[in-house]
Formats: structure tokens, sequence, C-alpha cells
């Protein structure tokens, strides 16, 4: 049981740093919650954005992965950043 909610948590804080990392790559790529989700496949509308950025709701992998592309960042390097990001706060705890 301990294991089960351990993933649980480790599930929920890479969410978050991904929530973090939508909206500095959307910044970054100077796009607004919008324009954001008229670029992606299917559209989403600003609110969604702004739920996946507030870590509300997840975002679907292939939606954030879409974003890496859309915003001009390496899937690769973003997801491992994440990762990093999770280990190191991990560590802390």
């Amino acid at each position: 049981m301990k294991f089960k909610i351990r993933q649980l948590g480790l599930f929920n804080g890479l969410w978050g740093e991904a929530a973090k990392s939508i909206r500095s790559m959307r910044k970054d790529a100077g796009l607004t919650q919008s324009q954001l989700g008229q670029k992606l496949i299917p559209a989403v509308d600003q609110a969604t954005i702004s739920n996946w950025e507030t870590g509300k709701t997840p975002v679907p992998l292939t939606s954030y992965f879409l974003i890496c592309f859309i915003c001009g960042f390496s899937p690769e390097e973003q997801t491992k950043q994440l990762l990093d990001s999770q280990q190191t706060e991990n560590k802390r705890n």
C-alpha cells in the first residue's frame, strides 16, 4: 500500500512540474493561452490551457509533447528536466 501511495505522490509531483513547464514554454514562445490552445490538435480552449498550467487537470502526454514542439522545445529535454526536478524534490523529502 505504501508503494502505491508513493507512486501516486511521484505522479502528482511530476504533473505539477509539467504544469510549470507548460507555462514557461508558452511564455518563452510569446504565446497566449488562447493562441497555444488553437495550435493544438485537437484545439482546446483557453480555460483548458489554464487548467493544465495551474495543475487543476493533468495534461495528456500527447498534448504535452505537442506543446513542446509548438513552443520550440525538445520533448526529450523537457521530459528529462521534469524527471530531474522530480528526483531533486524527492531527495529533499
